[in-house]
């Protein structure tokens, strides 16, 4: 039997007898960590204080339903309380500072990313060409994988003042990489591999001069994927070797647009 008189597996984090025992909507709670990872205990703030105190305050396990009823239609949640664990790792570190050169004769760099290549400090280098660069900052090779185009947009600056940026994202598996323009609305999925073009990002013209460009390369199942802003309001996924879009659907948009 748990406390809260239901003979049903615990759920949840322990909690207080007052917390678990309102019914009245408006009882503050605080998580108490208890020293141990992201372990803790609910406790009422009254309870919170007495425990503060080093009074000793009792916690119980209550059911699914009880604990949901506590936490979201009784309880309102009020603060961290209490010290979370902190995990170490007793080894030695290498604070040693190297300087690396970027290769002559490429121009000014725009950005940067990083690419996955087993521990080595191996780079993607947007140039402001247009061209994109893969640097061995290990050996000092470089070379020169693709050009990306991307629209002229004007340099609007009426909002908020910040000018157009470009930005260089590249996949964890270092297959795909995308140029984008950061406070404008275009940019360009490539395929680092065979150098070719992919799609044709377009984030919309709805105050995008108030933003960075929003995109992301993440996995789903085993699927390498491209997340961006299609319009002011909506995100959408597309297959990273294909471009396919695989969120086809209809939202409304703002008036006018």
């Amino acid at each position: 039997m748990l406390a809260c008189g239901h003979e049903r597996a615990p759920f949840g984090t322990p909690m207080c007898a007052h917390l678990r025992s309102c019914r009245e909507p408006g009882i503050s709670y605080v998580k108490w960590h208890l020293g141990s990872g992201l372990d803790g205990e609910l406790l009422c703030v009254p309870c919170a204080e007495d425990r503060e105190k080093g009074v000793l305050t009792g916690v119980d396990s209550v059911c699914e339903e009880c604990f949901e009823v506590a936490t979201t239609e009784v309880g309102e949640f009020a603060a961290f309380r209490g010290s979370p664990g902190i995990l170490t790792r007793p080894e030695p570190l290498d604070d040693a500072l190297r300087e690396t050169e970027l290769p002559k004769g490429v121009g000014t760099i725009l950005d940067i990313a990083p690419v996955n290549q087993d521990r080595r400090s191996v780079w993607l280098l947007l140039a402001e060409s247009g061209v994109v660069i893969r640097f061995d900052a290990d050996t000092g090779d470089w070379a020169r994988i693709l050009s990306v185009g991307i629209p002229s947009e004007p340099d609007d600056k009426r909002t908020t003042g910040q000018s157009i940026r470009r930005r260089l994202h590249a996949s964890n598996d270092s297959r795909f990489a995308a140029v984008v323009n950061d406070y404008g609305r275009y940019g360009q999925l490539v395929d680092v591999v065979s150098g070719e073009s992919i799609l044709a990002l377009d984030g919309g013209d709805y105050y995008q001069e108030t933003v960075p460009f929003s995109f992301a390369f993440a996995e789903v199942q085993g699927r390498g994927v491209a997340i961006h802003r299609t319009t002011w309001n909506k995100l959408d996924v597309l297959d990273s070797s294909t471009g396919e879009l695989l969120t086809r659907r209809d939202l409304a948009t703002a008036p006018g647009k």
